[in-house]
């Protein structure tokens, strides 16, 4: 259930994303120079950051959300849908993630290790 919902929330997170682009005349659009000084900022630090305290991937839910997202272009959303239930196993400072194969079954999952502190993907694979 909880993978569903997981699922169900990266949909929405790109249906959004969808309906943005349909409705940018509509909408304040950020400039490229207003974009390049947030980053500025950012990499200085002088910019509001939650990441100081708590991570940008302080849960399991998010994740395997990232993780789904990132394995569905690579290995299809076809087979990544096959693979749920979905785990995150926190060890140190990542998440280990992973799909599940049905007992009994001979193959592999889409796996994923990814920094709690930042997302960022140490490795992305897939078992045979």
């Amino acid at each position: 259930m909880r993978q569903t919902f997981t699922l169900l929330s990266v949909a929405c997170v790109i249906g959004i994303a969808a309906r943005a682009s349909d409705d940018a005349d509509h909408y304040y659009q950020t400039s490229d120079a207003e974009a390049r000084q947030v980053v500025e900022q950012a990499k200085k630090g002088e910019h509001h950051n939650v990441l100081k305290h708590s991570g940008a991937v302080p849960t399991k839910e998010t994740a395997i959300a990232l993780a789904v997202a990132v394995w569905s272009p690579i290995y299809g959303r076809d087979q990544i849908g096959k693979e749920a239930p979905f785990q995150a196993i926190r060890v140190d400072d990542c998440w280990f993630v992973t799909g599940s194969l049905k007992k009994g079954w001979v193959g592999g999952t889409a796996e994923a290790v990814i920094e709690v502190a930042d997302g960022r993907f140490l490795m992305i694979s897939h078992g045979q």
